[in-house]
């Protein structure tokens, strides 16, 4: 069971309640605070009311009323964290990084909230699915999406200049390099299909094709493509996905911290 410790805005008492659910509970504290940081870089940022998360690994979030992102932060296991009250009886959280002698110190001149709340550490895991890797699966299956006749020979084929997202036959029996990219194509998409190409020739004696799928691909890319002797084709992703969210084998289990 979840519960939630409501605790004191006595900087004494807070003090020795935030020490205790340190690396034990997620620790919320809102108020007005300004923080420093002293290592490879200074920064300081003036008082103005802020959000700080403590979390169980010692992770330390620093957030603004506005904003996605923290505006500070520090990553688990970079330093040991404790509070302690200033000379002027202010709550000041202080963490030292000995690797490389950073300090990082945020200090509250008022606290309008601070609580502690105990975590069940339960489905860590979300079902992401309709990535890159997800786009090759499903044209492996239904090659027809590309070109009528082809046949998958193999999918993520190493080579010496890196790995090939599909390898197929066409229906004249020619080898056929498949480049995948959900978004739209960039110049750097067709240079990467050029030098598989280059790097297959040497290999196989018959004729070699390469075709560059994506959302989209801008004359500029579609230039470059008929220059090297390449091909592209367009296949929008949106109507891919719906059709992803239906082939179960397809999903995968990633950490959120990898999805984000």
């Amino acid at each position: 069971m979840n519960h939630i410790f409501f605790l004191s805005t006595s900087p004494e008492i807070l003090v020795e309640e935030l020490n205790t659910h340190l690396n034990k509970n997620i620790i919320l504290i809102l108020g007005l605070c300004h923080s420093e940081f002293d290592g490879r870089i200074k920064s300081t940022l003036n008082s103005s009311d802020r959000f700080l998360i403590v979390k169980n690994d010692g992770t330390i979030i620093l957030h603004d009323p506005i904003g996605l992102k923290p505006i500070q932060w520090q990553k688990p296991g970079a330093g040991p964290i404790k509070f302690l009250l200033t000379n002027k009886n202010e709550l000041k959280m202080e963490t030292f990084r000995l690797k490389t002698n950073e300090n990082f110190s945020i200090t509250f001149q008022e606290i309008h909230s601070a609580l502690a709340y105990n975590t069940v550490l339960e489905n860590r895991f979300a079902s992401v699915f309709g990535d890159e890797k997800d786009f090759i699966t499903f044209l492996a299956k239904n090659p027809e999406r590309m070109e009528e006749g082809l046949t998958i020979i193999a999918t993520e084929k190493e080579t010496e200049v890196g790995y090939i997202d599909i390898l197929a036959m066409d229906r004249s029996g020619n080898t056929v390099i498949i480049e995948v990219k959900k978004q739209q194509a960039t110049p750097a998409d067709a240079f990467q299909l050029q030098r598989y190409f280059n790097n297959l020739k040497l290999i196989y004696s018959t004729k070699l094709r390469g075709i560059l799928v994506a959302n989209s691909v801008p004359k500029r890319v579609r230039r470059q493509l008929f220059k090297y002797n390449l091909e592209y084709c367009e296949i929008p992703w949106q109507e891919i996905f719906p059709t992803l969210t239906r082939l179960s084998l397809n999903l995968k289990t990633v950490n959120l911290n990898d999805f984000f």
